[in-house]
C-alpha cells in the first residue's frame, strides 16, 4: 500500500497549536442518535468501513468517534480485511498528511489507529521520510500540543525500522518534563471511556504491552515516560514504597529499563536512575 500525497517541506512541524475535537463518546450517527447498544454500533461502524471509497468518507466516520481507546480499537476490530484494509490504511495515511499541513486535531486518532495497525500500514519511504522530520520537527521545538499525534506515530515508525528516531522519541518523551505531563494527561483521557480508573488502566495497558509477543526490541520500552510520569504523580501524593500501586509500577519500570539497557539506550537509563529510585 502506498499512497501520494505528500507535506510541504516548509510547512512540516511549523504549525501552529492544535486542538482535539470535542465529540460525545456515544454520537455515533450522524445526527448524534446514539446506538441502541455496543452490538448495533459495531454492526454500523463495519457497515460503513465496508463502503469507504474515499479519504473524505473516512474522515467523516473518524470525526464522529472521541480519540479513546474503546472508539479507535471499535475501529480497528472492524477493518475489512485484505485489499480493503490497504485501501482504508492508504487513505488514513493521507488524512494524517492532509492533518499536518492544516494543523487538525483528528492527526491523534489516526495516528492511533496507524500505530495499531502497523503490520498492514505500508508508506513509501518519502512519505514515511516527511513524517519522520515534521515529529522531529515538534520535538525540537517542544510542541507539546502534537503529542497526540507523534507518540502513537513515533511507535509506528520504530516498527519499520526508523530506530535512531524512535531513541530520540523515547528520551524526549522521559527526558522532558512537558512532554512526559502531557503526553499522560493524553493517556488519561485516552483510557477514560473503559470501566475503573484512569491509572489502573493505564498499568493495566503498560503490563499488557510489555507481554505482548508482536512488541520486539525497544519496542517493548514505548511506555517509559508514562510510567516515569505515573511514579511521579504518585511521589507527589505521598504514596510510600510500600503502596501497592507503587510496587506495581516500579516492578514495570524496572523490567522497561532492563529493556532499555538491552538496547544500549544508555543516556536515558543513566537519567532514569538518577531520578528514580527502582
Amino acid at each position: 500500500m502506498t499512497t501520494e500525497n505528500s507535506l510541504h517541506k516548509t510547512d512540516a512541524g511549523d504549525l501552529e497549536t492544535s486542538t482535539e475535537e470535542t465529540v460525545n463518546a456515544d454520537s455515533l450517527h450522524p445526527a448524534g442518535t446514539v446506538a441502541a447498544d455496543a452490538e448495533t454500533t459495531q454492526a454500523r461502524i463495519r457497515t460503513l468501513l465496508a463502503g469507504v471509497t474515499s479519504k473524505e468518507q473516512l474522515e467523516a466516520l473518524m470525526k464522529e468517534l472521541p480519540h479513546t481507546a474503546d472508539a479507535v480499537g471499535m475501529i480497528r476490530e472492524n477493518l475489512p480485511v485484505g485489499p480493503e484494509r490497504a485501501r482504508i490504511l492508504n487513505f488514513a495515511t493521507e488524512i494524517l498528511l492532509d492533518g499536518w499541513k492544516r494543523n487538525s486535531g483528528k492527526t491523534g486518532k489516526i495516528a492511533t489507529l496507524l500505530s495499531q495497525t502497523r503490520e498492514n500500514w505500508q508508506p513509501t519511504a518519502e512519505v514515511a521520510d516527511q513524517l519522520l522530520e515534521a515529529c522531529r520537527k515538534a520535538m525540537t521545538k517542544d510542541d507539546v500540543s502534537r503529542v497526540a499525534t507523534v507518540q502513537p506515530l513515533a511507535y509506528a515508525l520504530g516498527s519499520l525500522g526508523h530506530r535512531e528516531f524512535y531513541s530520540e522519541w523515547l528520551q524526549t518523551t522521559t527526558m522532558k518534563p512537558a512532554w512526559r505531563e502531557t503526553d499522560l494527561k493524553r493517556n488519561k483521557k485516552y483510557y477514560a471511556s473503559k470501566e475503573g480508573k484512569p491509572r489502573e488502566n493505564q498499568l493495566a495497558a503498560i503490563e499488557r504491552h510489555l507481554n505482548d509477543a508482536n512488541r520486539t526490541g525497544l519496542l517493548r520500552a514505548h511506555d517509559i515516560g508514562l510510567l516515569f510520569q505515573i511514579r511521579e504523580e504518585q511521589l507527589d501524593e505521598g504514596r510510600g514504597s510500600d503502596d501497592p500501586e507503587v510496587m506495581r509500577t516500579n516492578a514495570l519500570l524496572r523490567e522497561t529499563v532492563d529493556v532499555l539497557e538491552a538496547h544500549q539506550q544508555d543516556e536515558l537509563v543513566a537519567y532514569i536512575r538518577q531520578h528514580r529510585t527502582i
